[in-house]
C-alpha cells in the first residue's frame, strides 16, 4: 500500500515532470537520438513492472487529517493482528510519501504532532502486517540564494531530515526576514529515528521501520 500525501493531480504532475526530464536527457545523448530509449524505470514496460502495478493499492491523502483517518481505519480493520510475526513484515509494505509535507501547513508541524502520526503509522504497519517505509523527496524548487521550497511554497530545509521543528503543537515563528521558531526545536531525524532506520539514496530520503 502506498499513501501519497498530496492530491492525485499534484502527484501525477510530479511523475510527468520527472519522466519528461528523463526523456529529454535521453534525447540529448547522440547515441539515443534514434531509439530515444527511456532512462526512467517507470517508462520501461516490463512484465514485472506491469504485474506489480496491479497489486499496489495507491491512496491519496491530501491533508494530515485524511492521512490519520486512513491509518485509523487500517488499525481498526486489522485489530486482531496487532502483534504479527516479524517475518510477515518483510513481504508487503506500507509506504508513506511526503509525511513531512502534509504536516508543514498545520499547527501540528512539531515533534508532538509528528510523533502522534508516526505512532499511528507504526500501529497500522503492525496491524496490517506491512513493513513501514517513509519517503521524502528532496525539494526541487530553489531560489537564487539556494533556499529550498516545497510545492506549496513553504520554505524547507534542503535535507528534510535535518529540518528543525518546534517540540510542541501551535508554536509560532518570530523574527524579521529570517524567521525562526520561538522556543525549543528538535531535528526531524531525531523524531523519525525513534521509530525508523534512516537511509538516504540519491534524491530521496527514506526511513524504514526497525
Amino acid at each position: 500500500m502506498i499513501l501519497v500525501c498530496s492530491t492525485r493531480k499534484a502527484f501525477l504532475d510530479g511523475v510527468h515532470l520527472e519522466t519528461r526530464e528523463s526523456m529529454e536527457e535521453g534525447a540529448s545523448d547522440p547515441a539515443d537520438d534514434i531509439t530515444l530509449r527511456p532512462r526512467h524505470s517507470l517508462l520501461i514496460p516490463t512484465i514485472h513492472l506491469l504485474a506489480k502495478a496491479r497489486s499496489i493499492d495507491l491512496v491519496f491523502t491530501p491533508t494530515m487529517q485524511h492521512l490519520r483517518a486512513l491509518l485509523a481505519t487500517v488499525i481498526a480493520d486489522n485489530a486482531e493482528n496487532i502483534i504479527p510475526p516479524k517475518s510477515h513484515l518483510q513481504s508487503s509494505k506500507l509506504l508513506i510519501l511526503g509525511l513531512l509535507d502534509t504536516h508543514r501547513p498545520t499547527s501540528e508541524h512539531s515533534a508532538q504532532g509528528l510523533s502522534r502520526t508516526l505512532a499511528m503509522a507504526t500501529e497500522a504497519s503492525l496491524a496490517s502486517r506491512r513493513k513501514l517505509i517513509l519517503v521524502e523527496i528532496m525539494p526541487a524548487i530553489k531560489d537564487e540564494d539556494g533556499m529550498a521550497f516545497d510545492e506549496n511554497e513553504h520554505q524547507v530545509q534542503g535535507d528534510p531530515w535535518m529540518e528543525q521543528i518546534p517540540i510542541l503543537n501551535g508554536s509560532i515563528r518570530s523574527g524579521g526576514d529570517e524567521r525562526v521558531w520561538a522556543g525549543r526545536t528538535v531535528e526531524v531525524a531525531r523524531i523519525i529515528g525513534r521509530w525508523c532506520r534512516i537511509v538516504k539514496p540519491d534524491d530521496v530520503h527514506v526511513a524504514k521501520s526497525k
